[in-house]
């Protein structure tokens, strides 16, 4: 990935938004409980979690240059509720939960995750018979979300990482204990 040459290059660590990775970790840690109760006391939880994690995504360094606004970003929590999601498809979601009996959860940036835990903590107390996994990225990549990431915010499910530091997740890049998440 883009930060290992970095690293290869310059000899410096390949984490470069280390600290931002930090504070955005914290940022959502600080608010988990109050978010978690706005969440909770929804009509439906499960999309009130998706309309955070959804939210979850403005917290992105390398899309937006680095500058990330925590005070924007409280101010989109404040509205987080009126967010408007696609009914179809949440509906086609809350079938395949119904149906199904394994989520794998991809993760995209440090705090975000987060967010994350939020959503499929609603989703496994409505869906208990889903078994979540998270699935973190394999190394250091911008400020995409890693197992320390996951382990900060305290994420209450097993967590693998896709065996790759590319940002996204390419199928035919997965390690093998990531492919074999996603196929089942």
């Amino acid at each position: 990935g883009t930060d290992e040459l970095f690293q290869k290059i310059y000899g410096v660590s390949g984490d470069r938004f280390v600290e931002e990775k930090k504070f955005s970790n914290q940022f959502v840690l600080s608010r988990l409980n109050q978010i978690r109760a706005r969440v909770e006391a929804a009509e439906d939880p499960v999309y009130a979690g998706l309309q955070f994690a959804v939210l979850g995504n403005y917290i992105d360094f390398s899309a937006l240059h680095g500058e990330v606004s925590f005070e924007k970003l409280d101010q989109l929590l404040a509205q987080a509720e009126t967010m408007d999601l696609d009914r179809g498809t949440y509906e086609k979601l809350c079938c395949d939960l119904e149906a199904g009996k394994n989520l794998l959860y991809l993760t995209d940036n440090a705090g975000e995750v987060g967010f994350a835990r939020i959503c499929a903590e609603q989703i496994a107390k409505r869906d208990p018979n889903v078994q979540i996994t998270f699935c973190v990225r394999g190394g250091y990549t911008l400020n995409d979300a890693t197992r320390d990431d996951a382990e900060e915010v305290q994420i209450p499910f097993p967590v693998i990482d896709n065996g790759n530091t590319v940002p996204g997740t390419l199928l035919n890049a997965l390690g093998e204990e990531a492919k074999q998440a996603m196929e089942t």
